[in-house]
């Protein structure tokens, strides 16, 4: 099982970290900054499927907005946004399947 996770930070940076196993999360906990939450309709990354999380309480913390992940979350442009790092993990199969 192999994985990568791209974040997309708010100052338009981006970091690719490969991933070895599961585990409880705490990468994802930490590249996120906090607690997080799935962002829903964001299901592809450079043509591949994906699963995108985002900070659960970003807009309540005042966290900036992150222009390069709205960008690429055409679904809901005109609806919501996203701020704070954007973390999209993909990997092989039995990778994803565990997530």
């Amino acid at each position: 099982m192999r994985g990568k996770m791209t974040v997309l930070k708010a100052d338009g940076s981006i970091e690719v970290h490969e991933i070895l196993k599961h585990g409880r999360f705490e990468w994802l906990t930490e590249a996120i900054g906090g607690p997080y939450q799935i962002v829903p309709y964001f299901e592809t990354f450079n043509g591949e499927p994906c699963i995108a999380f985002c900070h659960e309480e970003g807009k309540l913390l005042g966290l900036p907005t992150n222009v390069l992940a709205n960008g690429l979350w055409t679904l809901f442009p005109n609806y919501d946004f996203l701020v704070g790092p954007v973390v999209i993990v993909q990997g092989d199969k039995a990778f994803m399947r565990g997530m």
